[in-house]
């Protein structure tokens, strides 16, 4: 969030919009709701099964309140098939909804409450063959045959992709005489859930293979991801001389992460065919959970001075304080009954916090609405990046 009129150069823009954003901001604004109603919808229909539809209506509710709901529908049969079964994979179908009431709840203060919610389900992404140089691979792979062209897969076991995501937020814009004061709170959710059939064979229970493993046919997990956010800020008025915003902001980011794996192969017997079914298989498997939590506290400032109407100098702090935590445990005992475990159980956790002050100056030459110059010294941050994968491969089994 910040003032968009004091932002206008394509440098690190953490001073207003936070940490990360050290390539720039794109700031995304949707329509609000309208004084008068309004309405639109369009239809799309294409080659391989796509349709899309979408739609928009928006009016008055009362003197001092306004709606606007959009949504969207969108289902893609896919572009490959699934020599398995004959059906189309790498497709998907995905529905949303995103509803704006504004509120005049005085002469100087307007509300605005937004929700949203988003279900996607795809059938993707198991590898597509683009190469095979080992001749069993190829037999056993049958039909598929890796080319550039290749858009066939072999999948027994269910590769997919869901997703579900939605928020709340409240904003509130007071006016203090030429000034505006505004709060931002807001809550968002992400759930993700996801396997794929890595071994792209068409048999259901484990074979002989030169390499890797004859079953491979669990690999994923799910994510969820949720965050809060607190904001407040204060805006001046534009067109004076002096032009500033000054705010806080508070974040908090708590993410779990499962993940499970399931490979299999024959024994030692090595009287086995290649290709051939494994009379006897063994199997692998290991499931880790994990957590990561992350608290962002920063205070900010922007000024602006605007010496004429064409040339103006900026400058910026953003004084911040991060903690981020993770704990993860593997599990002693493998998740399928029978199987020995990938990795022996194993858990893990660390917390660790930092400091910044980053910022930035700048001169700015208006030659006109559409051309510009403009010189900046720019200091962004980055916060912690913590991965959750607990498990590793397994021995690989011919």
């Amino acid at each position: 969030a910040g003032a968009a009129v004091l932002n206008d150069q394509p440098v690190p823009q953490g001073v207003l919009f936070g940490k990360n954003a050290t390539a720039g901001v794109i700031n995304v604004v949707t329509q609000a709701p309208s004084r008068t109603f309004e309405g639109r919808a369009d239809v799309t229909i294409a080659e391989l099964g796509e349709y899309r539809l979408r739609g928009t209506v928006s009016g008055p509710l009362s003197d001092s309140v306004r709606a606007r709901l959009t949504g969207f529908y969108t289902k893609d049969e896919g572009w490959a098939t699934n020599a398995v079964n004959g059906e189309d994979v790498f497709g998907a179908e995905d529905f949303g909804l995103r509803g704006k009431i504004a509120f005049d709840a005085g002469d100087n203060l307007e509300l605005m409450l937004i929700g949203d919610f988003t279900r996607s389900d795809s059938t993707c992404c198991q590898p597509l063959q683009f190469l095979q140089t080992n001749s069993l691979l190829q037999q056993v792979r049958a039909p598929v045959v890796g080319s550039i062209n290749n858009r066939t897969v072999n999948t027994t076991t269910d590769t997919f992709a869901d997703i579900r995501t939605g928020g709340l937020s409240l904003e509130g814009n007071l006016s203090l005489g030429d000034h505006t004061l505004t709060s931002i709170t807001a809550w968002r959710r992400w759930d993700f859930t996801n396997n794929v059939d890595v071994d792209g064979f068409a048999q259901t229970s484990p074979i002989r293979v030169p390499f890797g493993f004859g079953f491979f046919g669990i690999n994923g997990g799910t994510v969820d991801i949720e965050q809060v956010s607190q904001e407040i800020r204060v805006v001046s008025p534009s067109g004076g001389f002096l032009e500033y915003t000054l705010g806080a902001m508070y974040f908090m980011l708590d993410l779990d992460r499962t993940f499970e794996r399931r490979v299999g192969g024959c024994t030692t017997d090595t009287t086995v065919a290649l290709g051939a079914a494994c009379p006897r298989p063994t199997f692998q498997s290991s499931a880790s959970v994990a957590n990561t939590k992350t608290d962002n506290i920063a205070a900010f400032g922007q000024i602006q001075l605007n010496f004429t109407d064409k040339l103006s100098a900026i400058g910026g702090f953003r004084l911040q304080h991060e903690k981020t935590s993770y704990s993860g445990t593997r599990a002693a005992t493998a998740p399928f009954a029978g199987d020995t475990t990938i990795l022996p159980g194993s858990t893990g956790q660390r917390s660790v916090s930092d400091g910044d002050l980053s910022g930035k100056l700048g001169a700015q030459y208006r030659f006109s609405r559409s051309a510009q110059a403009y010189v900046t010294w720019a200091r962004g941050y980055k916060g912690f990046g913590l991965s959750l994968i607990h498990i590793s491969e397994p021995t690989r089994q011919a």
